[in-house]
């Protein structure tokens, strides 16, 4: 088994953990023992290692097969921030930097979300109780063929291309991972987007 099937091995069995969050100034989030105490077992148990380094522009996530010694390449990266005079305020970017990178990677979902991206930095499910007991009302089937992909494939690149992202790297990967960081979807709802963009991403 390759480097990329155990990764995707881990992201399938993490769809159904639950991630316990807690409240910041922003809103809820998972914090880096959460994330790290539920993915580094099931890396062991893959027999995956992971490490962070980083060179002069961006914070690496190298993973390596403990069997093989097959290294994941390209090697899941983040741009490095400017250099902060507060140690405080540049223990937090580099903490922050790690959970997007292990959230991204493993894909993470649960309870998961940009703070940044909502007027009060809650949850969208948080802030629409009527919203959620609706959707609870559905079968999973429903909320399934309910998709629409092309539109939530449409509004993932317009949300890339306003945050600078070029034409060249809004890639199946990139569209996928915006999408899936859209809102707190259900498990159906998360296994149907990644279906969609490995068939995808299979037909290249």
């Amino acid at each position: 088994m390759s480097i990329y099937d155990k990764i995707a091995e881990i992201q399938m069995e993490l769809l159904d953990v639950e991630f316990e969050t807690k409240r910041g100034f922003h809103g809820e989030y998972m914090n880096l023992p959460v994330l790290t105490c539920k993915i580094l077992p099931l890396c062991y148990k893959h027999k995956l290692f992971y490490y962070f380094t980083a060179d002069d522009t961006h914070l690496i996530l190298k993973i390596i097969d403990r069997e093989t010694g097959e290294v994941l390449s390209p090697a899941p990266h983040v741009r490095l921030p400017e250099l902060s005079k507060d140690r405080n305020v540049e223990g937090g970017n580099y903490t922050y930097m790690k959970r997007y990178l292990l959230m991204d990677t493993f894909q993470v979902i649960a309870e998961s979300f940009d703070p940044e991206d909502t007027k009060d930095g809650l949850p969208p499910q948080k802030k629409n109780d009527a919203g959620s007991a609706k959707t609870s009302t559905t079968s999973k089937k429903e909320e399934v063929t309910e998709l629409n992909m092309g539109e939530l494939v449409l509004q993932a690149k317009e949300k890339l291309e306003k945050k600078g992202v070029s034409e060249k790297e809004i890639t199946y990967k990139a569209l996928k991972n915006t999408i899936l960081h859209m809102k707190n979807w259900k498990v159906s709802e998360r296994r149907c987007i990644l279906n969609y963009f490995k068939e995808k991403e299979a037909s290249k």
